[in-house]
């Protein structure tokens, strides 16, 4: 009997894990083998063994960006394949995930023998992609028109906190924690101008127009 490939699924989707490890426990999944779901990206690395062979995770990672999960998951386990399933079709994470180390990327919207494929392709040492996930930026726009109109135009929050920059985040955080201007500009180094176009282009992003309606929606969305 051929060994099988053990894998490791960090995903907030519980139907979706539900799903996969029932189909794993039936052998529908052929030589690949569900041995553990996560939804939380601490706990996972924390359980990862170096006998697991392939990671497959969502973008929308819990408790640590996404970027930072690869990094540490490689450091503890070098030779597990990771492998992204999302609903994230954006170019730009796209080549970000591939420059990380990710062997493939699958469509949440591709079929089982479609994510069966990329799971067989990564194996073989190959780069993998949806054909629905294209480097293509003018579909890109396409696709989020579309999943904008199923979804009566909102966005997630993962979709929300990837507008914002690093230096954004940092000065929306200081006006959760209620720092007036001031107070921010003196903790990042930066001058109170700098700090009032930060906040006028994160609300602007954000589609707010007050600072109780921004500290609302970033703890709505959970975005620092």
């Amino acid at each position: 009997m051929t060994d099988k490939i053990k894998m490791t699924i960090l995903d907030q989707d519980k139907i979706l894990t539900t799903s996969l490890k029932r189909l794993s426990d039936m052998g529908e999944l052929g030589r690949f083998e569900v041995v553990n779901i996560h939804e939380d990206a601490n706990i996972c690395l924390g359980q990862l063994k170096n006998d697991q062979s392939m990671l497959v995770f969502d973008l929308n990672t819990k408790n640590m960006e996404w970027e930072k999960f690869m990094e540490m998951a490689g450091d503890a386990s070098p030779n597990v394949q990771q492998i992204v399933l999302t609903k994230y079709a954006e170019p730009s994470l796209v080549k970000k995930a591939f420059v990380k180390g990710a062997r493939a990327y699958i469509s949440k919207s591709e079929s089982l023998d479609g994510f069966l494929a990329g799971l067989e392709s990564a194996l073989r040492g190959e780069v993998y992609y949806s054909e629905n996930v294209s480097p293509s930026p003018r579909l890109y726009k396409d696709l989020i028109l579309s999943n904008m109109k199923k979804s009566g135009g909102m966005k997630d929050n993962f979709e929300v906190k990837k507008q914002l920059t690093e230096r954004e985040k940092e000065v929306l955080q200081g006006f959760v924690n209620t720092l007036t201007g001031k107070q921010i500009a003196d903790k990042l180094y930066i001058s109170e101008q700098t700090v009032a176009v930060h906040k006028k282009n994160i609300m602007k992003k954000l589609e707010v127009n007050n600072t109780v309606g921004l500290i609302r929606l970033a703890l709505e969305k959970n975005l620092v």
